[in-house]
């Protein structure tokens, strides 16, 4: 008989707040029936069975609307994350800016703060089918599913293609309608039940499997290593967490006997060798750039000195040309490791500078000095940002700039104000930077949260396209029409006050009386020009205005109004090749 190398685990209690919500940390729930009595009928439920079922889908957060097995789902991610604090926090800090994820199907609440995250990915049926994944092998380090396994007619060929396109070590966190008194059932030959909307008899509503007590069991029978159980109000609501490891024909590098050595890893190039010394046969290698790219290829070159020492071909070789997209100023990491292994070849981990190199972003390109983007502190709040705005501008000069600039203004008396929030990028990471809440002060971030508004466009601006422009930012959704979205973002500190409108129109709702900082990003001359009017006598000598798009290429009209306003109170406006325009009031 054969034995089954794989573990068990279950929790008894994920979450150190069990009486909060994992995803959002509401603290105040409501109930709601779901279940029917034709569904009750159907799978043959006591009474007791009924109201636990009944509980783990009706019983949710008033605040994210996540029903009781979204909490336990959300709790099984962050215990493969190591976290003790909730989704949310976790994804706008910024931690998880390298880390892909698939959603299949969607989770609800757990689904919309995963997606403020680069590495998200949402796959939902009939496009994607979970029989037949469309993506290549070890592609994401967690992929999540909640009560979508029960749909699928082949639930154990679903969980291997989930192994497949995880990396080893990754982990499938998921839940299931589960029974625990019984065991799982096949509904094949009984007559058609369907969860979701009653009203649709859908396919993908459609029940294949009634899930029991084994249905941890289904996990390992597909090849995971290692299973866990999370649970909320047990019985009702449980998720299973299982971690892929090595499996038939992926044995461990060390069982497979691979050798290796990279010889050279620079901006330019990565070379060395790698073979199996059990079999001499070719094996492929991933040069993972900076923790975010990975680069498969086969080692097969042929290596003369390889040929003299093996005494095999020599074909072990390889040279791997770098893109220098995916390099950044300063110092770099290139790991190169056995495919699929996660295992780095010796030599394997290798850092470099890259001296001389090229700030070639936003506009500005240069050879200078621009280590700034490898400093801890900078690096965190440009994160901040990044989990704000749910992407990478590639802002990083222009962002250096506003963090210096809050920093000098954060020595002065005064409020903070931005205009021209949007997702809050900039904004953001100056909050981080400054750790806001403990400064004292009030951050005012404006916006309509609509584009801009035709009504403050000049005719000069109609003509340069700037409402076709606004069109398309819109449409493409790079201005934010998400008001709440924005409000959540910000939630993480208490000193903010958002202002939701067209300005001028809204500027009357700032009732700070001194301002150290102001950020102005409006797109628009004459919004810009209001603000600067308005606010100009409240702003504190020595003050510091950060104007976005002063110098930038396309907004000249911009420009020309804000000189015009600068030259009456007698200051000067310093341009800066960021694009932006910086002004310290006299």
């Amino acid at each position: 008989m054969g034995t089954l190398e794989a573990e068990a685990v279950v929790n008894q209690g994920t979450n150190s707040k069990m009486s909060s919500c994992s995803v959002c940390g509401g603290d105040d729930f409501a109930f709601r029936g779901v279940l029917g009595p034709k569904l009750i009928d159907e799978w043959r439920l006591s009474a007791e069975e009924a109201s636990y079922i009944d509980v783990q889908q009706g019983k949710y957060c008033t605040q994210c609307g996540g029903s009781l097995r979204v909490m336990v789902l959300a709790d099984a991610i962050l215990a493969v994350l190591d976290q003790d604090r909730t989704l949310l926090d976790f994804c706008r800090s910024g931690d998880g800016v390298n880390l892909r994820i698939l959603d299949i199907n969607g989770a609800v609440s757990i689904s919309d703060v995963l997606s403020t995250l680069p590495g998200y990915v949402r796959a939902d049926y009939p496009e994607v089918d979970m029989l037949d994944l469309p993506y290549p092998d070890a592609s994401f380090d967690i992929v999540l599913h909640s009560d979508t396994l029960e749909h699928i007619a082949n639930p154990m060929r679903a969980l291997e293609e989930c192994r497949r396109i995880l990396v080893p070590g990754g982990r499938v966190c998921y839940t299931v309608p589960t029974i625990v008194g019984r065991l799982t059932r096949s509904r094949a030959g009984l007559p058609k039940s369907y969860h979701g909307n009653p009203k649709v008899d859908a396919d993908d509503y459609l029940v294949h499997t009634e899930f029991g007590a084994d249905m941890w069991c289904f996990p390992l029978r597909a090849g995971f290593a290692h299973v866990r159980l999370d649970h909320r109000d047990f019985p009702a609501a449980i998720a299973v967490t299982a971690m892929r490891a090595a499996g038939p024909g992926e044995e461990a590098a060390q069982t497979r006997h691979l050798t290796g050595y990279v010889d050279a890893a620079g901006p330019d190039l990565v070379a060395g060798w790698a073979m199996d010394q059990n079999g001499f046969s070719a094996v492929a290698i991933d040069v993972i750039v900076n923790e975010t790219a990975t680069i498969r290829t086969p080692a097969q070159d042929h290596r003369p000195d390889l040929q003299d020492i093996y005494k095999t071909s020599g074909n072990h070789g390889f040279q791997v040309p770098l893109d220098r997209s995916l390099l950044r100023p300063g110092r770099n990491r290139v790991t190169v490791c056995f495919a699929g292994t996660g295992v780095p070849l010796p030599n394997g981990d290798r850092h470099f500078e890259l001296s001389g190199s090229i700030y070639d972003q936003d506009g500005l390109r240069t050879v200078h000095n621009h280590e700034f983007i490898s400093d801890p502190g900078f690096a965190a709040a440009y994160r901040r940002g990044i989990a704000a705005a749910g992407a990478d501008y590639k802002w990083h000069w222009r962002v250096h700039v506003g963090l210096w600039a809050a920093t000098v203004a954060a020595e002065l008396p005064g409020d903070f104000i931005e205009c021209g929030v949007n997702r809050g990028f900039m904004s953001s990471a100056i909050m981080e930077h400054l750790d806001w809440d403990k400064t004292g002060r009030m951050f005012y971030l404006l916006d309509t949260f609509l584009g801009i508004n035709a009504d403050f466009v000049s005719a000069e601006e109609v003509a340069d396209g700037l409402l076709e422009r606004n069109a398309k930012e819109i449409e493409s959704g790079f201005y934010t029409t998400d008001a709440e979205a924005v409000r959540r973002n910000f939630s993480t500190w208490e000193n903010v006050t958002i202002i939701a409108g067209s300005i001028p129109t809204t500027l009357v709702d700032i009732s700070a009386q001194k301002i150290a900082f102001l950020h102005v990003d409006l797109n628009c001359s004459l919004p810009e020009v209001a603000t600067l009017e308005a606010l100009w006598d409240r702003i504190v000598t020595g003050g510091v205005i950060l104007l976005d798009d002063y110098a930038y290429h396309g907004f000249r009209s911009q420009k020309v109004g804000i000189d015009r306003f600068a030259c009456e109170k007698r200051c000067a406006v310093l341009s800066l090749p960021t694009g932006q325009g910086l002004i310290i009031k006299p």
